[in-house]
């Protein structure tokens, strides 16, 4: 048990109990990790849950991996292999040293060419066209047009 500079003895608690349960690594990083993050950073306020959901999405991609194998210890054995790979700095700093010094050279996407940019765009010029109509609505005078029901009722009312 470590102290807690907070003097927060209910912290102190709750890792003890903590140590004797079983957790998903989203719950984990909570418990384990969050008191940390909260005493580093003075709060959670102003990260709000980026690192947990970062954390979330990172599980998510280990389990794609692993769903199809039946034992569920070996499972939770691989999960926790490759969670320890991806986050070892020896092992990132080779990879990127094997990338740059690969023959091939990942080309750059042309953003342009982007489906997904394409979309914001086009979802931006129609956005852009239905504020330019609207505008013009609102340009006339709305307050000449009127329905039959309002004709016919002035009609009657001014003879």
């Amino acid at each position: 048990m470590r102290q807690c500079s907070c003097g927060n003895h209910q912290l102190m608690e709750l890792e003890d109990h903590i140590k004797t349960l079983n957790f998903t690594p989203k719950i984990h990083s909570l418990l384990k990790h969050g008191p940390e993050h909260m005493h580093c950073f003075e709060g959670i306020g102003d990260t709000f849950e980026d690192h947990i959901e970062h954390m979330h999405q990172m599980s998510a991609r280990i389990e794609a991996r692993i769903s199809r194998m039946k034992n569920k210890n070996q499972q939770a054995f691989v999960h926790s292999k490759i969670e320890v790979v991806q986050n070892c700095a020896l092992v990132q700093e080779k990879i990127a040293q094997s990338q740059a010094a690969s023959k091939y050279v990942m080309k750059r996407r042309n953003p342009e060419a982007c489906v997904i940019t394409k979309g914001k765009r086009a979802k931006e010029e129609r956005d852009k066209g239905r504020a330019e109509t609207l505008a013009s609505l609102d340009s006339h005078r709305l307050n000449e047009i009127k329905s039959f029901h309002d004709k016919k009722k002035s009609e009657l009312l001014n003879n």
